[in-house]
């Protein structure tokens, strides 16, 4: 066999002949060759109570019958097994690994093999039921039931070159091979994976993320999943990743970890981020303040569109939302409210405060989060501001925050 490929399932315990055709062992398992896009098949494991190693360059003939080798029997070559070897079956067969496509963690169920200029190479991971069913038939898998595997689409191969280098001593297979490729998916997509994988895994995957996917990514997983990751991680490192956060998010992940933790990751952060954080902590989780973020786009009454455009411009990333322009004065009063369609369909020359509404639906800080739902919901808002006292704005309530509130509802109660 030369072209085409074979799985590992069905060379496993087929004959080794030697030169004189006499059957010398049967195949355990397949040495490989580390450092490559595709692993090469370096020897075959072999034998029958008693382990013997085939070099590749001694196969004369492979087959899913039999192995025919250049060695006779009484030149075979006895080996003992360490762990700075690595083998197919014993350190690869039922790994988990990442599926980059399909954003989710799934078990390597049989291993493809296909000759590479001369050379058996390990091409593919096959993660699909067709790699379950051939394992179990082993040998005994029939061609047509090959071809069956194939047509249902029971075959999901993954192809190595997405897997990526493996090492020796490889205890996990999935996020020692998978971390770089996994850090180019969404946050959603990360989020989703680390929820299926262990704590250890965990700490590994989040740790090989920047500081930005990482922030990105830790406002995506559940607060208990939250709490777990910031613990383990050195203070500095916690406040450096929840500085990057929006604020609200980051004071909810504050929230539920242990008051010192807590108070050792303010500690370590800017004092502006500090103190803001702070602010936020001192509200209920369940009322507007404890929802809020303190991001919020503000412009002056004295801004010309045009002025507020240019503004858009240069400082609208670093807030939540940009789709209304709150108008404050001087002591940070809510003077009126203009939506970016009304600024974008007003002269660029007129004065913001000329089109602004004054009549503003808003909620106190310490209004609960039913009441926050039900205006946002009545009056179809994008966000509500959040105003004290005295009208001066502390900060906003999205509905996205709105949404998530409802949807943890619906979980909890499904």
């Amino acid at each position: 066999m030369s072209n085409g490929s074979v799985y590992v399932s069905e060379l496993l315990g087929i004959p080794v002949l030697d030169q004189s055709g006499e059957e010398i062992g049967r195949v355990k398992d397949f040495f490989i060759a580390g450092g490559e896009i595709f692993p090469k098949v370096s020897s075959i494991l072999y034998g029958f109570r008693k382990d013997y190693i085939l070099p590749w360059e001694m196969v004369l003939i492979y087959n899913r019958r039999f192995i025919s080798t250049k060695v006779s029997k009484s030149d075979r070559m006895p080996v003992e097994l360490t762990r700075q070897e690595i083998l197919i079956k014993r350190d690869i067969l039922d790994k988990q690994i990442v599926d980059i496509h399909g954003a989710k963690v799934v078990r390597v169920n049989d291993l493809e093999l296909q000759d590479i200029k001369g050379t058996l190479s390990l091409t593919s991971a096959d993660v699909g039921v067709g790699g379950i069913l051939r394992r179990l038939l082993g040998g005994k898998t029939r061609e047509w039931w090959r071809k069956k595997f194939d047509e249902k689409g029971s075959k999901n191969l993954i192809s190595w070159a997405f897997v990526g280098p493996i090492q020796p001593q490889l205890r996990r297979l999935e996020l020692n091979i998978s971390r770089q490729k996994v850090a180019q998916l969404l946050p959603q997509d990360i989020a989703h994976i680390m929820e299926q994988v262990s704590m250890k895994e965990r700490e590994l995957l989040f740790k090989s993320l920047d500081k930005n996917t990482a922030a990105r990514t830790l406002s995506e997983l559940d607060p208990d999943t939250q709490v777990k990751i910031v613990e383990k991680m050195d203070r500095g490192e916690a406040s450096d990743i929840l500085e990057i956060m929006p604020p609200d998010e980051a004071a909810d992940v504050l929230g539920d970890l242990s008051e010192k933790s807590a108070q050792q990751i303010i500690q370590a952060m800017e004092k502006e981020e500090a103190a803001e954080l702070q602010e936020l902590l001192e509200h209920q989780e369940d009322t507007a303040g404890g929802m809020m973020t303190t991001e919020v786009f503000t412009v002056s009454p004295d801004f010309t569109c045009d002025e507020a455009i240019l503004k858009i411009k240069e400082t609208g990333r670093e807030v939540e939302t940009i789709y209304y322009l709150y108008v404050i004065d001087e002591q940070s009063t809510l003077l009126g409210i203009c939506s970016l369609r009304d600024l974008l369909l007003s002269r660029w020359d007129q004065k913001i405060s000329v089109g602004m509404t004054t009549h503003i639906k808003f909620v106190a800080p310490h209004s609960p989060q039913r009441e926050v739902a039900s205006l946002i919901s009545k009056y179809n808002l994008l966000a509500i501001p959040v105003l004290d006292e005295e009208k001066k704005l502390l900060g906003i309530v999205t509905v996205d925050d709105v949404v998530d509130l409802l949807m943890s509802y619906y979980l909890r109660n499904t």
